[in-house]
């Protein structure tokens, strides 16, 4: 059964990881409704991986990332990045999926979340997300080094500073606003 009830794990090669799943997302601390949402998004991709013909075996970081493609083509405006799936990418000892934010380069770690955010949280289009990424790479190196320690001690008059700054791509206010804000977050 899906957590709460709601239903059967309808197979494909991950439905021998369900109660491991269902262990990750109380050990998490999932409410009921949001792990339910999560097997359910569990149950898709089990579903997606069993039409290719994949095992759980043949479930690699870029599969999973074909996955998200594949749902955001579809119009899918939820759970649309591996860090949506991470606790079934830890039954499954995967690390997510996209740039290694593990072993990226702070500024480029920094980059793949931003794109996480504005992809999964704000829910933007594939060429907004492009367009934001070339401000905050502008932004970013325009930053006193390192990137993260600029950001730490960011001002509004910094941000406008560099909006007003002459040579550099339009940006707009709420692209580095956005930015700033996901930053300080991290």
């Amino acid at each position: 059964m899906i957590a709460g009830g709601s239903g059967e794990w309808p197979g494909g090669p991950l439905a021998p990881l369900a109660d491991d799943l269902r262990r990750e997302l109380a050990g998490r601390g999932y409410t009921p409704r949001t792990a339910g949402d999560q097997l359910r998004l569990a149950a898709g991709l089990s579903r997606w991986l069993e039409g290719r013909g994949l095992t759980a075996d043949g479930v690699t970081a870029l599969v999973v990332e074909e996955f998200f493609q594949l749902r955001r083509t579809q119009g899918q405006r939820r759970w649309l990045t591996s860090r949506s799936v991470s606790a079934l990418l830890a039954c499954l000892q995967i690390e997510r999926c996209g740039t290694s934010i593990a072993g990226a380069a702070p500024s480029a770690a920094l980059q793949a979340a931003y794109r996480d955010y504005l992809l999964a949280e704000r829910g933007l289009t594939a060429g907004t997300v492009a367009q934001y990424l070339r401000y905050a790479t502008v932004f970013l190196s325009w930053l006193p080094a390192p990137a993260e320690a600029g950001l730490a001690g960011l001002s509004a008059g910094q941000v406008t500073a560099f909006i007003m700054a002459p040579g550099k791509p339009q940006v707009t206010a709420s692209a580095v606003s956005s930015e700033a804000v996901q930053g300080e977050a991290q």
